[in-house]
C-alpha cells in the first residue's frame, strides 16, 4: 500500500511518513497555511493509494526517467544560452522576470501585488568625521564621477554647505533619499510558477526550484554553525530565563564574531588634553569589537530579532573595562502561548546576560549611552518595519533604568554612582572667563583647557542622565569551565563583525527587515554568509 502527500503529491510507503511530512512542510509552514488546513479539515491531506499493477509501476518508473532527462536537458540548454559570467560584480540573486506596473504577471507564493516596492533606507553622510544620517525622504548631495569605477559619494546638505572650497559646485546633483526598486519575481525551474523573492525561501545562486518541486522549504539554521563559549552561555541563560513553552521549534540561537582593534589616540582626543592622555595611556588603545546576533526559529526559520555590538578593553588603567556601542531590535520575538513575556523584558535579558558574561572574565566596569533614534532610523538593522514604535529619548531612559534596577536586584551590578565629570576649581572657572591683554604661551594654553572643561562640563551635566557608568559585581561562584572562551582564537567574519559593513552589506543585496517575511529571507542569506565565511582568528 502507498501514500501521497494531498498538498505535493509526494508519495510514501507509510502513512506515518506522508502525514508527517505534510505537517512538518505544509501545515505549519505559513506560505502555505489557507490550502494546508482546508485539506487537513477535509482528511484529504494524505491520500491512500491503490496497489499499483506491474504495467502501472513500469510506467511510472519510465514517466519519473523521462522527466528527469527533459530537466537535465532544460538545464543544460540554458546553461549553454545563458552562461554565468566569470566575475559576479552584482548582488548574487537576479530577476528572472521583471516585476513593474506593466507587467500584469499573477504570482504563486501569495496574495500579494507583484509590483512590491522595498523599503527607503538610511544612508550614512561620507564625508570624512562626519556621523550624520541621511534619513528616508532628506535631501543630499552627490559630486559627478571624474571616471566610471569611482564610489559615488553622498554629502548631508550641513556638509555640502561648509564645502566652501569647492568651485564646481553647479554641478552637483541634489538627489532624495528614496528606492524605487521593486522586489524581483523568480520563476521555478521545474513547475514555471512564480515567486516573490521574499516568499522563495530559497538562497541558492544557481537554478531556482520552488517549496512545492523541492518538498518543502529547505532552511539553513544556526545551530550548528558555531560553538563558542559566549553563545553556548547566552542560550543556556535565556533558555532558563523564557522557561517552558520553548524549545526546539521557537528556540533562540546566538552568533558572535570578534574584531581586535587599536584606537588612535591622537584622533580620539582634544589637542588641550592630548599630552596628558598620550602619557596616560599611550599612543593607542587596544579593545575587540563583539558583534552578537540573536535568532529564534519561526515556522523553520532562524530570524534575527536582536543585534548588539560591543567594545571590550582587557586591560583599562589595569581594569577590565566593557561598553554597549550600538542595540537594535525589530519586534519579531514571538513568545507563543507564553503572554507573560514580553518582548522588552527579552530584551533587557540578553543585554544583562552580556554583563553577567563579562563579570565573570574578571570584568568590573561597564558604560552604555540612551541615544534614541528618530522614527525610522537604523542603527544596525536594514529597515524597520513601519508599523514598529521607537522608544522617545525619555522612554529610553527609562527602559535602561529598569534594566539596571533587575541587574542590581539578580547581583550583576552595584549600587549605581553618578561619575561627577572632571574636577574644576573656582578659581579656574574665574580664569577661563577672564580676558587678559598679554599672555605667554603657557598661560594661553592653560586658558585654553580651563574652558575647554567648562564647556564638558556643562554638556556633561547636560547627559548625565542617558549616560550609565556601572559597577560590574565579582561573581558568587566561579562560571563553569565550558564557557571559559578559547585563549588563543575567536570566530570572526570580515563583514558581519562590523557594524558599517554589515549595514552596507544589506544595503547593497537588498536584505531588510520590513516586514517578517523580508526578515525571514533576509536572516536566512545572513545566515548562508556565516555558514560560508565565519573563520577562527588569533586574538
Amino acid at each position: 500500500m502507498r501514500y501521497e502527500c494531498g498538498f505535493c503529491h509526494f508519495k510514501f510507503g507509510i502513512k506515518s511518513e506522508a502525514k508527517d511530512h505534510f505537517m512538518e512542510n505544509h501545515y505549519h509552514f505559513s506560505q502555505h497555511k489557507e490550502r494546508a488546513r482546508a485539506l487537513f479539515n477535509k482528511n484529504e491531506h494524505v491520500i491512500r493509494l491503490m496497489r499499483p499493477s506491474a504495467e502501472e509501476r513500469k510506467e511510472e518508473l519510465r514517466q519519473i526517467k523521462e522527466n528527469a532527462r527533459k530537466r537535465k536537458m532544460e538545464e543544460e540548454s540554458r546553461r549553454k544560452s545563458n552562461p554565468p559570467p566569470k566575475s559576479r560584480l552584482q548582488p548574487w540573486y537576479s530577476s528572472v522576470v521583471p516585476s513593474t506596473s506593466e507587467n500584469t504577471i499573477k504570482v504563486h507564493c501569495c496574495s500579494r501585488d507583484t509590483n512590491l516596492k522595498y523599503s527607503d533606507w538610511t544612508r550614512q553622510c561620507t564625508v570624512g568625521g562626519c556621523n550624520s544620517k541621511i534619513l528616508p525622504g532628506d535631501n543630499y548631495m552627490c559630486p559627478p564621477k571624474k571616471g566610471a569605477d569611482d564610489d559615488l559619494e553622498e554629502y548631508c546638505i550641513p556638509c555640502w554647505e561648509t564645502k566652501k572650497e569647492d568651485k564646481d559646485k553647479k554641478n552637483w546633483i541634489q538627489k532624495v533619499n528614496t528606492n524605487e526598486d521593486v522586489e524581483e519575481i523568480l520563476l521555478c525551474s521545474v513547475c514555471k510558477l512564480l515567486w516573490h523573492r521574499s516568499c522563495s525561501m530559497s538562497t541558492r545562486t544557481t537554478v531556482f526550484k520552488c517549496v512545492y518541486c523541492r518538498f518543502g522549504p529547505t532552511c539553513q539554521t544556526v545551530t550548528a554553525s558555531q560553538n563558542c563559549p559566549y553563545s553556548n552561555f547566552m542560550e543556556e541563560r535565556m533558555s532558563s530565563f523564557l522557561g517552558r513553552g520553548f524549545g526546539r521549534n521557537n528556540g533562540l540561537s546566538c552568533v558572535n564574531f570578534c574584531r581586535r582593534h587599536s584606537a588612535n589616540i591622537q584622533e580620539m582626543v582634544p589637542t588641550v588634553l592630548l599630552q596628558e592622555f598620550l602619557g596616560k595611556y599611550g599612543k593607542s588603545m587596544e579593545y575587540v569589537e563583539r558583534a552578537t546576533y540573536i535568532f529564534q526559529r519561526i515556522d523553520k526559520v532562524d530570524v534575527i530579532f536582536f543585534i548588539m555590538f560591543t567594545n571590550e578593553y582587557q586591560d583599562h588603567q589595569g581594569t577590565k573595562y566593557c561598553l554597549i556601542d550600538y542595540l537594535d531590535t525589530v519586534p519579531f520575538f514571538n513568545s507563543g502561548d507564553r503572554k507573560d513575556i514580553k518582548r522588552s523584558d527579552v530584551h533587557q535579558e540578553l543585554v544583562l546576560s552580556y554583563f553577567d558574561y563579562m563579570r565573570n572574565l574578571g570584568y568590573r566596569k561597564a558604560h552604555y549611552h540612551a541615544n534614541a533614534p528618530n522614527q525610522g532610523e537604523d542603527y544596525i538593522i536594514n529597515c524597520h518595519p513601519e508599523t514598529q514604535r521607537f522608544l522617545s529619548q525619555k522612554d529610553l531612559e527609562g527602559w535602561y533604568e529598569a534594566m539596571m534596577k533587575k541587574g542590581e536586584k539578580d547581583g550583576i551590578f552595584k549600587k549605581e554612582e553618578i561619575e561627577s565629570g572632571v574636577e574644576q576649581t573656582e578659581e579656574s572657572k574665574e580664569n577661563a572667563t577672564q580676558k587678559k591683554s598679554k599672555k605667554t604661551k603657557i598661560q594661553k594654553a592653560e586658558a585654553q583647557k580651563e574652558l575647554f572643561l567648562t564647556t564638558f562640563n556643562k554638556r556633561y551635566a547636560h547627559h548625565k542622565k542617558d549616560n550609565y557608568w556601572l559597577d560590574l559585581a565579582a561573581p558568587k561562584t566561579p562560571m563553569a569551565t565550558r564557557f571559559l572562551p578559547h585563549k588563543t582564537w575567536s570566530y570572526t567574519h570580515r563583514v558581519l563583525g562590523d557594524q558599517g559593513d554589515f549595514m552596507d552589506m544589506c544595503a547593497d543585496e537588498k536584505l531588510e527587515f520590513s516586514s517578517l517575511d523580508r526578515a525571514k529571507f533576509s536572516s536566512m542569506a545572513i545566515i548562508s554568509k556565516i555558514n560560508s565565511g565565519s573563520r577562527k582568528e588569533k586574538l
